[in-house]
């Protein structure tokens, strides 16, 4: 029974300050239904209803705090606080265990605020229809503090959700890529977004698909000419590394096209680990470009001999560029032009498929070109 004495149903608030009635909301004891009797369950309601409709927010709020934890507090009270002010709601909406599933789903389809959202979305237990709920009527922060609750049920559906809503706010992407598993195909879809520093965690944290792989590798337009530049940190462009030695996907085709491209960054960054060297000692020798160092770093590394001389002659074109001060078109077109007439003896024995991303390149090179004059 509760604490509250009986007297509070009569307009004790004439005669009891805010901080009395605050003391006095924080008093409520609650028992299972069963265990009251008639009277005192009658009056325990009343007591209850009278705090629920107090004037003062703060004598609410404590009533909220005080229910939120009791298996015991009655359903229509709780309801109504949870309808109250975003600070009497909150504790309710968080914490209870009396409200259910259902209850919580209508209130979040009527429109409550973000902030009464917002703590639902901190429940320790958030099954999949609540969490596509509040997916589909909350605003970016409630995303974001959902995807933060390890406890959320988060279906790829609803990730997928997430992204076609806020994938663009950083805070989001950010909590995304925190998640403990990501699907593949979530994965692929929000990567071109990503700042350097989220897509680094994501590297490192999660398994990167084959073609998101492929297209970290090769997708270096409009970045420095150079082309010893990456979107990664040097653990995040090691981890991918990792990722494609250890599942065999740094196949020859993909060196061939990150060299099209003018991305010498990835074969830093493999040498490194293939042979367990700093990341910039491999550079400072590519740099210089002496054919028998890059040879040996080449071989001890086991890349692809027939390649070797066409990262030569990329990194000579990335030394032309930077001291020609060429854009990235036109480094992508000296490259590929120097393959194609320089090591057509390598050309002719490539896969079908690398000689067409060959043409390719050459042609939305061209297509820069003409665009930029």
């Amino acid at each position: 029974m509760s604490e509250l004495p009986h007297e509070y149903r009569k307009d004790v608030r004439e005669h009891l300050s805010v901080d009395q009635r605050i003391n006095l909301a924080r008093k409520v004891k609650l028992a299972p239904q069963a265990s009251l009797s008639p009277d005192e369950s009658l009056v325990l309601g009343d007591i209850l209803q009278i705090v629920a409709q107090d004037a003062e927010v703060r004598v609410r709020q404590a009533l909220a705090e005080t229910l939120a934890n009791s298996p015991h507090a009655p359903r229509d009270i709780l309801q109504s606080l949870a309808k109250d002010d975003d600070l009497v709601a909150s504790p309710i909406l968080m914490l209870s265990d009396v409200l259910t599933q259902d209850d919580l789903i209508a209130l979040i389809k009527s429109q409550i605020s973000g902030a009464k959202m917002g703590a639902i979305a901190q429940r320790k237990r958030a099954p999949s229809p609540l969490c596509l709920a509040l997916i589909e009527n909350g605003d970016a922060s409630v995303a974001d503090q959902l995807l933060r609750n390890d406890a959320a049920e988060i279906t790829e559906p609803g990730l997928n959700r997430i992204v076609d809503r806020h994938g663009k706010v950083a805070a989001v992407q950010s909590s995304l890529v925190n998640r403990e598993t990501l699907p593949p195909k979530i994965i692929e879809k929000i990567v071109t977004g990503l700042s350097a520093e989220i897509l680094a965690r994501l590297v490192e944290r999660h398994e990167v698909p084959e073609n998101v792989s492929r297209r970290l590798v090769i997708d270096v337009r409009d970045r420095a000419v150079l082309g010893f530049t990456s979107r990664l940190s040097t653990d995040g462009m090691m981890n991918l590394v990792d990722q494609l030695v250890s599942e065999d996907r740094l196949t020859p085709s993909l060196i061939l096209r990150s060299l099209v491209v003018g991305n010498v960054e990835l074969i830093v960054h493999v040498i490194a680990f293939q042979c367990q060297l700093g990341p910039q000692y491999v550079r400072d020798r590519l740099v210089e470009g002496n054919a028998a160092a890059v040879g040996k770093l080449w071989q001890a590394a086991e890349l692809p001999r027939e390649w070797q001389e066409l990262a030569l002659a990329t990194i000579a074109v990335l030394r032309d560029a930077a001291t020609r001060e060429w854009t990235p078109a036109y480094c992508r077109f000296q490259i590929v032009e120097r393959f194609m007439s320089q090591f057509e003896s390598v050309v002719s024995k490539l896969d079908p498929n690398d000689v067409a991303f060959l043409e390719a390149a050459r042609e939305d090179a061209l297509v820069d070109l003409a665009q930029m004059d």
